[in-house]
């Protein structure tokens, strides 16, 4: 391979010549720095060229009608600029890309370079595995798996998939480190999605777990698996017990709106594509197949990477008690996913020798998962994705900007 001063600068040409070759020689190269710094700039060409819907549009337009123009002090003693969540991230987004773009594209391309940037902060705490071992199929292709867990399109709801990553990166820091300065950082959390004091709320719960046996696992999450049957709406209980909750509360708790959002949630589940809708479960069966291997081989054991295991276990758990709510359930419940899939990725590693002669054998469960998780992507997103220009364009091509107008999605979750 090139030196490192020699590969950027063939990263530079590539990227304004053709973006989409830049970001297969990075993918190629995935390990190193420059590759994964391509990997965030074709991520801002990508969302500056996509334009956007639904979140990202009303962020921009909260953008649009409290900061431009306006002094920092003066947008920030606004009470307004909450109303859409009053966590600090997409304040301090819109703050700073409101000095210096109104754009739409801009918009969009910041933002789902941003989303790139925390997903590689996420994936760069996998090289304690990736960069000092070859890697077999089968750790390739679990490694793949994860990258699609994750649709790449939830850039557009510019928070809460971004704020699963840092904490999924932070908790992977701890476990590689054992510094427990990392824990506090993992407080941060809620700052980019107040919801996501859930992930802090599980981490307690797992912990406590850790000395109550296995027999109080079950029991909640049988528990659990009764409230999912009967599909209780819990989630407007536990809103009344986070914090800074109170306009997003209204939606919830009034009755009428909240029956008529179950309503919709039931259709949805009643009526959408089974392969969509039941994604999650498809990989949770293949990943259990993939377990019972390993637990086969006595090769599902770490006493530091097992937590990943416990902690996966445990947020699905609590995912079944809000089953209720559709998009707390579907967001929970895919990040139980992902921390599930980073699990069996390191046992692969950490119980090399004793796997070493069954890989071939590993790999046939894996390739399943593998290309679901990324067909699911590819068709869901297929009348964009393809967009010629997307693959023949350029920073120089000059384009009408929103490949997307007319093909509205439904991005409730």
């Amino acid at each position: 391979m090139y030196s490192k001063g020699k590969y950027f600068i063939l990263q530079c040409i590539v990227m304004l010549i053709s973006p989409i070759t830049s970001l297969f020689v990075s993918i190629r190269f995935y390990k190193s720095e420059i590759s994964q710094l391509f990997f965030i700039i074709f991520a801002f060409f990508f969302g500056y060229h996509l334009g956007f819907v639904h979140d990202l549009m009303n962020h921009y337009k909260d953008m649009m009608d409290l900061y431009v123009g306006r002094g920092v002090a003066e947008i920030l003693a606004d009470e307004r600029i909450y109303l859409l969540g009053q966590d600090v991230y997409h304040v301090a987004f819109k703050l700073v890309v409101s000095r210096f773009s109104t754009n739409t594209q801009v918009f969009g391309g910041v933002a789902c370079a941003m989303y790139a940037t925390f997903f590689i902060f996420f994936f760069r705490q996998l090289r304690v595995f990736y960069n000092n071992n070859k890697l077999t199929i089968l750790s390739a292709l679990l490694l793949l798996t994860i990258t699609f867990i994750v649709e790449f399109y939830w850039y557009q709801g510019l928070r809460f998939r971004t704020g699963v990553f840092y904490f999924a990166a932070i908790y992977l820091k701890f476990l590689n480190t054992n510094n427990k300065l990392y824990l506090l950082a993992l407080l941060l959390t809620p700052l980019i999605h107040f919801t996501l004091i859930m992930l802090i709320a599980v981490a307690l719960l797992d912990y406590v777990l850790r000395f109550t046996g296995v027999a109080s696992r079950i029991v909640l999450f049988a528990f659990s698996i009764f409230i999912r049957v009967q599909d209780l709406d819990f989630v407007p209980l536990m809103l009344k017990y986070i914090p800074f909750t109170r306009n997003l509360s209204i939606a919830v708790t009034d009755d009428r709106i909240r029956n008529n959002w179950r309503d919709h949630m039931a259709d949805i589940r009643a009526n959408g594509n089974f392969f969509y809708n039941h994604r999650n479960d498809i990989l949770l069966f293949w990943g259990l197949l993939i377990l019972f291997n390993l637990w086969k081989y006595k090769a599902h054991k770490d006493h530091k990477y097992i937590y990943l295991f416990t902690y996966a276990i445990t947020l699905y758990t609590v995912a079944n008690f809000g089953y209720g709510d559709l998009i707390f359930y579907d967001r929970f419940y895919q990040a139980a996913i992902l921390f599930f899939y980073t699990y069996l990725f390191a046992m692969t590693f950490v119980h090399a020798d004793r796997i070493k002669n069954k890989v071939p054998i590993f790999a046939i469960f894996v390739i399943p998962p593998m290309l679901y998780a990324a067909a699911t992507q590819l068709v869901e997103q297929r009348q964009y994705l393809f967009h010629i220009d997307l693959i023949f364009g350029n920073f120089f091509t000059d384009w009408d900007g929103n490949m997307q107008q007319g093909i509205d999605y439904d991005w409730h979750r």
